[in-house]
């Protein structure tokens, strides 16, 4: 009998450890498209539920720089989503994202949301705009579609808040 509740305990102790694991992190720097990133910041989208609030997803923001020009270079948006969410509660999650924000057309906006998928635990959405201001959506590494709304793609960026101050840092 002490046996079996010393596995019990020790199984117990190992969920609990799993249940907090933390999840991966993001990298410092990445290739996408053969374009190389480097992370500028991360942050997490959360949902206000009954007295608490839930993680939707984890988000790194990442941009290349562009040597030929004087301005940034493309820039790449990493989504991880901590829950299974439908392709409306998705679209819901960036009404969110850039409300409030102005220079881009409802049909600009229309456009974009009609690309966002449905999405699994775990599941990886990326978001690319380059510096004519096209704002790409990719299922994992699949293109699912692309809008050209620089004011957009400029809003989706700014409406997500990360958690530091300058490139390379942030929560993890």
């Amino acid at each position: 009998m002490r046996g079996i509740a010393l596995v019990l305990t020790t199984v117990a102790v190992m969920a609990a450890q799993a249940a907090r694991a933390e999840p991966p992190t993001f990298a410092q720097a990445l290739t996408f498209e053969g374009v190389e990133f480097s992370r500028e910041e991360t942050g997490e989208l959360k949902a206000r539920a009954l007295l608490t609030s839930v993680t939707l997803c984890e988000f790194a923001k990442y941009s290349a720089s562009d040597p030929a020009q004087q301005r940034p270079g493309p820039r790449l948006l990493v989504m991880r989503f901590a829950r299974k969410l439908s392709a409306e509660q998705v679209q819901q999650v960036f009404r969110g994202v850039v409300d409030g924000r102005q220079g881009f057309s409802s049909a600009e906006l229309e456009s974009f949301l009609g690309f966002l998928p449905a999405v699994t635990t775990g599941a990886v959405v990326h978001f690319r705009s380059d510096v004519a201001g096209s704002l790409a959506v990719f299922a994992g590494t699949t293109v699912v579609g692309s809008v050209a709304a620089p004011e957009l793609a400029a809003a989706v960026w700014a409406g997500l808040a990360g958690d530091s101050d300058g490139p390379g840092g942030g929560a993890e």
